[in-house]
């Protein structure tokens, strides 16, 4: 094993509990598996994921699995995630994102259900996904690779959306710009649900929008 994909599957584990830790798989418990991650492997058509059944809280730098970008196994004892069809189709699509991150956060969730797409409100963070807002891609069956499309094109010019009944997916050039992304995507959804119990929510001024657009381009986002 290479140094730098020893780091990775370090880099990825901590990312794992820092998710566990916020609440960003569901409900904190080292027995539910809620989401997962992954990260190209640099220079490679080869990618790091979690297998299946593992939760993030509890995961450790050797239980990660080695996939292609056709979603076969390559190395590791486990049983890939369920949902590696959706992350190796992004990864095919777009070789700028080096991870992915699929999480079941509680506000994300609801607006999931609701069918409603968060909405540029706040600069708060300085997360790219917040200025064009977060949309929602309808229901297509877990695990599948129609998923995986659907997910893919949703992100066209996007570094998150959400999945009707599903949750939400982030990508970002790292693993660990992928986690920004979504820690900020569920702080944006508690955000819009708080506004919109108190009246009708407002997009955030164009002008602020493009500030920040230059902002997460010269910080190397993607947007």
């Amino acid at each position: 094993m290479s140094d730098i994909e020893q780091n990775l599957r370090e880099r990825l584990v901590k990312v794992g509990k820092l998710m566990w830790d916020e609440g960003l798989t569901g409900k904190k418990s080292l027995y539910l598996a809620g989401g997962n991650i992954s990260a190209r492997i640099p220079d490679t058509d080869t990618v790091l994921i979690k297998p299946s059944g593992y939760s993030l809280g509890a995961l450790k730098p050797e239980d990660l699995v080695i996939v292609d970008l056709q979603g076969q196994l390559v190395s590791g004892e486990a049983k890939p995630s369920s949902e590696t069809p959706m992350h190796t189709t992004i990864y095919d699509r777009r070789s700028d994102v080096g991870g992915v991150v699929h999480f079941h956060a509680h506000y994300c969730g609801v607006f999931g259900i609701a069918g409603i797409e968060l909405l540029p409100l706040s600069y708060g963070g300085s997360c790219p996904a917040l200025l064009k807002g977060v949309p929602i891609v309808p229901w297509v069956r877990p695990g599948t690779k129609e998923l995986g499309a659907a997910i893919a094109d949703g992100l066209k010019n996007r570094c998150a959306v959400l999945m009707e009944f599903h949750g939400g997916i982030t990508i970002g050039k790292t693993i660990e710009q992928a986690y920004h992304v979504a820690s900020k995507v569920e702080e944006l959804a508690e955000f819009q649900w708080r506004v919109m119990a108190i009246g009708k929510p407002n997009y955030l001024p164009e002008e602020m929008r493009n500030t920040m657009f230059d902002w997460a381009r010269k910080r190397d986002f993607l947007v």
